[in-house]
């Protein structure tokens, strides 16, 4: 599916974020189509049945191959042996891992997952560790050595993490290997001998990369603007965070462009779709304080390597590949809908490197500046994979909508700024890895399966493609993918932004955006789309196809064709909810009661299905009562976004909602714990 989430569920009815009970708050979904002109296909199940079964616990894991040439994991990893160059490679579509010959460019090995992987990481043992997305563990494969002296992966066992892994990385003195929980918010520690968990850390929503520096890991969020830090020696002690939010500061060249902000007045821009970071150090120095390349005896390349100092002396920066997004607020009224025109020159979703200092443990990065008129770059408003080359100082980033590979400056103050080489991509470039001793760097590309392996030295590529067969939902919706992440199309919006520029990975992005209309939060479409007319907050869609054609005009785009608009809503309609953890406790049972009493089901027959009613909001303006599926995970609630978490919403004694305003300070943890399980 090209998704971080992949359902355990066949078909749910749309949840729209927001309200918890009563009739109040509705979101802009993007659902299944009722149009009797081009019916939509049916929502098809998402691949979540496994090839094989999960496998069993792990326990010691004793040396089986080659080290990687990393310490973070991405959908495609390096290994060196002797004269080897090896490439795994994640194929969540297919639920494979591919095993790449590098030197040769050639496909020599496919192994079955028991799901759809996002990352993986090397371990010290030689064993390959695999995130499964849809799960609550993590698959580990051991190399073997198959016929002709290919080497193949083999399932060896597994470990229960929370749920939705994602990021991983191992720490410097191969100790300990960090799992960040993207769905259930949390880091986890794991003991890298036997991957005995040692602690588990709950965190800010959605982190996703992972990077250590000495004892400490960096964690980025795909939404929230900020980085999370965690002492893995003492993970109890308070979780420590770098605000990520920039400002837009005055050019006085480009005066003119304000965007509804006087002259001189700061605008602070919320950062978004970290979906990793990595740490370097642009300016290495040796023992005897001379600038060099990192040498030493660590067996990693792309990244820092160890000298007589410490990596957390080494690594004097984390660099987080991010958006920093103006979304407008209600004190700059515009005519454009979701946030404001260009502010100051800059544009409301820019791209950018944020600086972290990792001494000071303060960000760098302060402000954005409206870009020169010789500036050009290739369009990188969807950043997704990262890696680091020390010989050159070089960052090297993926941009998943635009298809292109980014070298970058590592030693600017902002390196998404200073674009040294674009290459082009396989479709949907989700990793990068390289290999400095060949001038290698190693590329996959989700939506076809293809990997990408350019020479550095000389730019040309080579495209090896497994010509692995799709699942059934990924090939029925391979083309509405394609244009829901696609970025640079006119059609869609008139600034380039995709689909995906807000509904990260089909979910939401966690923001409020300013409209002609008020202020109106982004919904959740992931397992939210299917039967849920009419569509929009006010209700006045009853037809998906006039609603998402509505929305691109005003997004500034012309509209896509039929064909085009068929393909991208049997995509939309396909996008599976997030996985859920099974919860079971007496507080729960409590506020499902509590909830019944207080007359919520009223307005949400059976908790989670989306009532009939309208409510009337403070606007006069009648609004769409919300389903409550993964509310929980949808933050922040009601239509303007008001409420910054759940409880927050049932605590509000002047609520409208229902009854909500009675409940006391149990019921609404209780009601809380409930809605979490929904």
């Amino acid at each position: 599916m090209g998704s971080i989430f992949y359902a355990r569920q066949l078909r749910l009815p749309l949840v729209l974020t927001l309200a918890a009970c009563g009739a109040s708050a509705p979101p802009m979904s993007l659902p299944r189509a009722e149009s009797e002109e081009a019916p939509l296909p049916e929502p098809a199940a998402p691949p979540v049945a496994s090839v094989h079964p999960r496998p069993a616990t792990c326990s010691t894991l004793r040396p089986v191959g080659a080290h990687g040439l990393s310490r973070q994991s991405s959908s495609v990893v390096l290994t060196r042996e002797s004269d080897t160059l090896l490439a795994y490679v994640a194929d969540p579509d297919a639920l494979r891992i591919e095993v790449i010959d590098v030197r040769e460019r050639k496909l020599v090995a496919s192994t079955s997952t028991s799901g759809p992987v996002e990352q993986l990481l090397v371990l010290p043992s030689g064993h390959l560790l695999a995130s499964i997305a849809n799960g609550d563990y993590l698959e580990v494969f051991a190399p073997k050595i198959g016929a002709s002296n290919v080497v193949e992966l083999e399932a060896a066992c597994s470990v229960e993490v929370p749920y939705g892994p994602f990021g991983m990385a191992l720490r410097d003195d191969d100790r300990r290997v960090a799992v960040t929980g993207l769905v259930a918010g949390s880091l986890t520690f794991l003991r890298t001998e036997d991957l005995v968990i040692e602690s588990t850390t709950t965190l800010p929503r959605s982190p996703a990369g992972v990077a250590f520096v000495g004892s400490l890991a960096y964690v980025s969020h795909l939404v929230g603007s900020e980085v999370s830090i965690v002492d893995s020696d003492a993970p109890q002690r308070k979780v420590r965070s770098v605000p990520t939010q920039l400002r837009t500061e005055l050019d006085s060249s480009r005066s003119r462009f304000t965007g509804g902000a006087g002259p001189g007045v700061p605008v602070v821009r919320e950062g978004n779709q970290a979906f990793s970071l990595i740490a370097v150090d642009p300016f290495p120095s040796t023992p005897s304080g001379e600038s060099s390349s990192f040498r030493g005896s660590a067996p990693l390349e792309g990244g820092p390597t160890r000298n007589s100092k410490s990596r957390s002396e080494n690594s004097s920066r984390v660099v987080v590949p991010m958006v920093s997004v103006d979304a407008g607020d209600p004190s700059r009224p515009t005519d454009n809908y979701y946030g404001p025109p260009a502010t100051y020159g800059v544009p409301k979703q820019a791209p950018t490197g944020f600086v972290i200092d990792t001494k000071s443990e303060k960000g760098l990065s302060r402000a954005l500046v409206a870009a020169p008129a010789n500036f050009s770059q290739a369009p990188c408003y969807s950043p997704r994979g990262v890696a680091y080359d020390a010989a050159s100082a070089s960052l090297y980033v993926t941009c998943l909508g635009a298809h292109t590979l980014l070298e970058l400056d590592a030693t600017s103050s902002d390196p998404m700024r200073e674009v040294k080489r674009s290459f082009d991509t396989p479709r949907g470039p989700t990793g990068v890895a390289i290999a400095s001793e060949e001038r290698l760097a190693v590329v996959s590309g989700r939506f076809d399966g293809r990997v990408s392996i350019v020479d550095l030295a000389t730019g040309d590529s080579k495209v090896v493609d497994p010509a692995m067969p799709l699942s059934e939902v990924a090939a029925k919706t391979r083309a509405g993918r394609d244009l829901f992440f696609r970025a640079g199309d006119g059609q869609i919006a008139f600034d380039g932004l995709a689909c995906a520029s807000c509904h990260l990975e089909g979910a939401e992005d966690g923001l409020t955006w300013s409209t002609p209309v008020g202020s109106r939060q982004t919904l959740m479409l992931s397992g939210r789309v299917a039967n849920s007319a009419p569509y929009g907050w006010t209700r006045k869609d009853e037809d998906l196809k006039q609603y998402v054609t509505g929305t691109m005009v005003r997004l500034g785009g012309v509209g896509l064709e039929d064909g085009d608009l068929n393909s991208l809503l049997a995509y939309v309609a396909a996008i599976p909810s997030p996985p859920q953890p099974i919860q079971a406790s007496a507080l729960l049972a409590e506020g499902e009661a509590v909830f019944a009493a207080k007359g919520c089901t009223s307005c949400h027959p059976g908790g989670e299905a989306s009532g009939a009613k309208l409510g009337l909001s403070e606007e006069d303006v009648l609004f769409d009562t919300p389903s409550l599926h993964r509310v929980g995970l949808s933050a922040p609630y009601y239509h303007d976004g008001r409420y910054p978490d759940l409880r927050a919403l049932l605590s509000d004694k002047s609520s409208a909602m229902g009854r909500t305003a009675e409940l006391n300070a149990r019921e609404v943890a209780a009601v809380e714990s409930f809605l979490r399980s929904l």
